[in-house]
Formats: C-alpha cells, structure tokens, sequence
C-alpha cells in the first residue's frame, strides 16, 4: 500500500508538472493585482494562482474547525460513557464471581 501511494503521488506530481511546463507563458506572465482602490505592482499570474489556492486551504480550515469541536467533543463524551460502562461490567463480573463461589461453597457443604 505505501508503494502504491508513493506512486499515486508522483502521478500527481508529474501531472502537475507538465501543466505549469504547457502552461509556463501564461504562469510567468505579469499583471497587476487590484482590490477595489488598491493596485499592486506587477505580479506573476503563477503568485497569485499560489495564492488563490492558499487563501482557499485557509478558508476550508477554518470552516471545518467547528465539525473539529463538535467532533472532539462527541468523542469526550463517549468515551466517558465508555469507561462508565466498563467499570459496570467489572462491577457485574465482580458479583458475579463472587456469587459463583457462594453456590460452589453451598454445594460442597451439601454434597
């Protein structure tokens, strides 16, 4: 399996590759970079692909953080429901063990 993703990525990389290699006129070329009033110098089409894709990793981290808390949170909680219900099944076979050797002892002093 690790050969396999190992492989996959340098697919992945490779297909990339000769994206930006067929593409390389447009990704070095230079344009400036406007936000409603503000005008930036001239900058590579290939910067600001770089930084569209940052800016949209960083808009998906942060909307997933709160599935993460509530994730994290659900886990807490069933982990304790976890443990609580594991020392009550220790408690039972505690009993249990112990009601086992009553009735042992009750059938030796009959038999």
């Amino acid at each position: 399996m690790k050969r396999v993703k190992i492989v996959l990525s340098l697919v992945i990389m490779g297909f990339i590759a000769v994206v930006c290699w067929q593409n390389s006129g447009f990704i070095m070329d230079h344009r400036p970079f406007k936000i409603i009033t503000y005008q930036s110098p001239d900058i590579y089409n290939g910067v600001l692909l770089l930084g569209a894709f940052l800016v949209g990793l960083l808009i998906a981290y942060i909307y997933s953080l709160g599935e993460r808390f509530k994730s994290r949170k659900r886990i807490k909680d069933l982990t304790a429901r976890l443990d609580a219900c594991n020392s009550r099944v220790a408690e039972l076979e505690r009993r249990s063990s112990a009601n086992s050797r009553e009735v042992q002892a009750t059938d030796n002093r009959q038999g």
